[in-house]
């Protein structure tokens, strides 16, 4: 049997830009060397390249981090009072100005629960807020929203919900996705939406619009135009 001097097998391991891996080896051998050696390392080679690991596998703990701050980010004020959001129901889906619609919403632990208010808002900023008390009978926080004749004609959409720890002050703070601030916690409230009409909100006249330079200072426009139901609103 010959005898084998000394076989050196260094491997290096680098990722390929299809995501799996890749195998160079070099091996140094004196001429007593047998082929034999040279055929494990090529078996070696073959097994480690049938078997490749994928970028997604490397990555992944990088992904959890990620994710985890994430949530994280995602669910400011989320240490409140747990708040059971399949629950929610309003008691009409279309409303005129004075009509009462009642919001009620299910929420764990109603005697830990210090206050719970919920806000509605038009597309025009108008928002309806209202405190809601717990109703031994039904279980549920409730409350009646008035429909005031300032809010515009068209959706008037569920725009947050806020509940208070009574022992701790903990609070969760939900608002709608409308909202573009991924600083706060965000649900779709859309199926909750009430579509108003018949109301007499602020009406901006376009043919009244005008920009002028101004007079007095050189890099200042001067705007101008007319509101309907002006008295509603205030800029």
């Amino acid at each position: 049997m010959k005898k084998i001097v000394g076989i050196l097998l260094i491997s290096s391991l680098l990722l390929s830009n299809t995501g799996g891996l890749v195998v160079y080896a070099d091996t140094s051998t004196d001429l007593e060397a047998n082929n034999e050696s040279s055929v494990a390392a090529e078996q070696v080679k073959e097994q480690l390249l049938e078997e490749p690991i994928s970028q997604e596998a490397i990555s992944e703990e990088v992904k959890v981090e990620n994710s985890e701050s994430i949530e994280q980010k995602r669910y400011i004020y989320n240490n409140g009072p747990t708040i059971n959001l399949d629950s929610i129901s309003t008691s009409q889906k279309n409303a005129i100005p004075g009509d009462k619609v009642l919001i009620d919403i299910e929420i764990n632990d109603p005697s830990n629960v210090r206050y719970v208010y919920i806000s509605f808002r038009d597309s025009n900023g108008a928002i309806l807020k209202t405190e809601l008390k717990y109703n031994e009978e039904t279980k549920k926080f409730e409350s009646y929203i008035v429909i005031k004749d300032y809010i515009i004609n068209g959706e008037m959409y569920l725009y947050e919900i806020l509940a208070m720890n009574k022992n701790n002050s903990n609070r969760t703070l939900i608002y709608s996705d409308k909202i573009a601030d991924e600083n706060f916690w965000r649900e779709d409230f859309s199926k909750h939406s009430i579509e108003v009409s018949g109301s007499h909100g602020p009406e901006l006249i376009p043919e009244s619009v005008s920009v002028t330079k101004s007079l007095d200072y050189e890099h200042r426009l001067e705007v101008s135009f007319t509101i309907k139901n002006f008295k509603y609103r205030r800029l």
